[in-house]
C-alpha cells in the first residue's frame, strides 16, 4: 500500500483513493465509497466529514457573484449515519 501521493495503477487498483490519490486500507473500515475509493474508517469519521461538507457547501451559496458574503447557513448537524446521503469527498451518492 502507497502512503504517498501517486496516481492509480493496476497494482493499487483496489485501495487507491481518487479524491486523495493515496491507497488507503481496506480491512476493518467503517465504509467505502463505490466511486472514488476513499475509506472512512469510523462512522464518527464520515459524520464529520459529510458535515463539514455539507457547511461548505451552504457556505458557497451564500457567497454572492462579487464575492459577498451573505451569512452562515442555519445548518444541523447530521447525527445519524444513516442519514449520510453522499461522499463528502467526491459527492456521489450512498
Amino acid at each position: 500500500m502507497n502512503l504517498a501521493v501517486h496516481a492509480p495503477s493496476s497494482s493499487c487498483e483496489q485501495t487507491h483513493c481518487g479524491a486523495h490519490d493515496v491507497d488507503e486500507p481496506r480491512e476493518g473500515v467503517f465504509k467505502v465509497c463505490l466511486e472514488c475509493g476513499h475509506a472512512f474508517a469510523t462512522p464518527s469519521d464520515l459524520l464529520a466529514a459529510y458535515n463539514s461538507e455539507r457547511r461548505r457547501m451552504a457556505e458557497a451559496e451564500l457567497d454572492g457573484p462579487d464575492g459577498t458574503d451573505y451569512g452562515t447557513p442555519a445548518l444541523v448537524p447530521v447525527t445519524d449515519v444513516r442519514q449520510v446521503e453522499f461522499c463528502p469527498c467526491c459527492a456521489h451518492d450512498f
